[in-house]
């Protein structure tokens, strides 16, 4: 519990003092907007991996249901 804490108070000062902020406006937009790209990304590709393993699951489960019915 003494981690949270911690933690907590570091984002607290962080937040008060404004260090964060003047070390974001530091970092090009480029640089920003590609780092925010590449997250994007992968979250797309996992979304479309989930979404292909679910249509690929309901297709072989619909399937193999037809075979079985008289």
């Amino acid at each position: 519990m003494g981690a949270y804490l911690v933690a907590g108070t570091m984002v607290l000062l962080r937040g008060i003092t404004g260090v964060f902020d003047a070390f974001i406006k530091k970092i090009p937009q480029g640089i920003s907007a590609g780092l925010l790209a590449g997250v994007l990304l992968n979250f797309g590709w996992g979304v479309l991996a989930d979404a292909s393993m679910h249509g690929a699951h309901s297709q072989l489960s619909s399937s193999s249901t037809q075979e079985l019915a008289p």
